[in-house]
């Protein structure tokens, strides 16, 4: 665009000067100026659609460049939830086993404990996972909401009961009243 506006001032000046320095055969000089202010009109509109064909081209460009990031991300994703996910159905399992007497037998009760920490938290992760899924679902549009009442007791209820026993292993007491 600048080389073409450039080019255009440049042509203009000379077809002033021309038409200035021609007072002997004005018509001549004038139809010379007329042809370069003409040709320089030429070359700024050439220049524009040139400026313009490159904008539309790297817009393009552009927006090719962000599709190809959203699918990346869309794989990324699919491909974290699914790994994550994979090792925890035997996870959660074999918790459900270990708590039937069939398996290992009676579990004391801080065996009871673990094993119910970790079911919970496992439970805990495949929800993680599943907001991550539904977070990429609201992101492409595909997820519609539902609205409802929350008790806010069970809500805190269940927080509480997440981090007791890391809060006690740390020294930490967690009450909910």
């Amino acid at each position: 665009f600048f080389k073409g506006l450039t080019g255009y001032i440049v042509v203009s000046l000379f077809a002033q000067i021309i038409i200035s320095f021609s007072a002997k055969n004005f018509d001549t000089a004038f139809t010379v100026a007329h042809m370069l202010k003409d040709t320089a009109y030429f070359i700024v509109l050439v220049s524009l659609t040139l400026s313009f064909h490159n904008q539309y081209r790297t817009k393009i460009k552009l927006m090719n460049e962000i599709k190809d990031d959203e699918l990346k991300k869309e794989e990324f994703l699919s491909m974290v939830t699914h790994e994550l996910r994979t090792p925890l159905t035997p996870i959660m399992g074999w918790c459900e086993a270990l708590k039937t007497t069939k398996i290992m037998g009676e579990l004391t009760e801080k065996q009871g404990d673990a094993v119910t920490s970790i079911y919970n938290n496992s439970v805990r992760l495949r929800n993680l996972i599943g907001d991550v899924l539904d977070v990429q679902k609201l992101d492409m549009g595909h997820l519609h909401l539902n609205y409802s009442n929350v008790s806010v007791k069970s809500l805190f209820e269940k927080i509480v009961n997440n981090f007791y026993s890391d809060g006690n292993k740390k020294g930490i007491k967690i009450t909910f009243e």
